[in-house]
């Protein structure tokens, strides 16, 4: 199999403000997530907003890099430990503090210097299928974090939580219900829709000046076997845009139609800027598993 980028351009500025709802005015907090991480902060699992993952530091270099060395080590409770439900997202670091997730469904918050919990929230109940792979996003006093366990029959989505009081403001199904926006692409008059899979492996991206938010989707359960499930089956191996305020659907791009391979989209998307005949254009790109 090769893997290939597959580049995605939204439409001019001017032409998507219109349907892209809530667009945030200048703010410094929201320009640092915009900008890459500078200091000794790495406050969203991409670096920035965008998912560029470049960082400014200077510190460690080719001179001194083999001087590194462990400086503490924490069992979490035992959180993680199996295989199947270790660490997979990258830590967050703010103000000494850094935020780790589990596949067993837990956040930790750990003090940097020496590993001491400061406290742990379970997200969901991992025996119910549900794990977390993926580190949260934050932009604006909202949290976003997505849900794995397509192999357990779950419903995918995307849920966005008030960042005061952990309120979940609303949920952006990967699997649509009859009668939403790409709901006709499974099978009429049953729910499988409801047990199809669709997770969210990485943490999604966001433009501010758009308001939206941005997401690779993985396959469809069962993966291999597309028998029960007729039809395209939206939005599984896609790329999905929903309103970072409201999560309502703004567009997708599905990358592989009733998908048998598993060839889902499991990268994270990457946002830029560019220049195309001249007009600025704002492009999306996500390594896709179609070669």
């Amino acid at each position: 199999m090769r893997c290939g980028l597959r580049i995605v351009l939204s439409g001019v500025l001017g032409g998507l403000m219109a349907g892209a709802g809530a667009v945030w005015a200048a703010d410094p907090e929201i320009d640092r997530l915009v900008q890459s991480p500078v200091g000794k902060d790495w406050v969203t699992n991409g670096g920035n907003m965008t998912n560029q993952r470049y960082s400014t530091l200077k510190q460690i270099d080719t001179s001194n890099v083999k001087q590194l060395k462990g400086a503490w080590m924490t069992r979490l409770k035992g959180s993680g430990l199996g295989g199947k439900y270790s660490f997979e997202a990258t830590p967050l670091v703010k103000d000494g503090i850094m935020y780790i997730s589990t596949g067993n469904d837990d956040v930790f918050a750990l003090d940097a210097k020496t590993g001491k919990e400061v406290w742990r929230t379970p997200v969901e109940d991992w025996h119910n299928g549900y794990g977390v792979t993926n580190a949260p996003l934050y932009f604006d006093g909202i949290v976003y974090s997505g849900i794995t366990g397509g192999e357990f029959g779950i419903r995918g989505r995307l849920t966005a939580l008030d960042a005061k009081t952990g309120k979940i403001l609303w949920r952006a199904y990967t699997l649509p219900a009859a009668g939403e926006p790409g709901g006709d692409t499974w099978p009429a008059g049953t729910e499988h829709y409801s047990r199809g899979g669709a997770s969210i492996w990485n943490t999604p991206a966001l433009d501010p000046e758009l308001g939206l938010v941005y997401f690779a989707v993985g396959n469809c359960g069962p993966d291999y076997d597309g028998s029960m499930r007729e039809g395209d089956n939206l939005f599984c191996a896609s790329v999905l845009a929903v309103n970072a305020k409201t999560g309502a659907y703004a567009w997708h791009f599905q990358e592989v139609h009733h998908d048998i391979w598993d060839y889902d989209a499991a990268s994270p998307v990457l946002l830029f800027d560019t220049v195309i005949n001249g007009q600025p254009r704002k492009g999306l790109a996500q390594a896709g598993r179609t070669g």
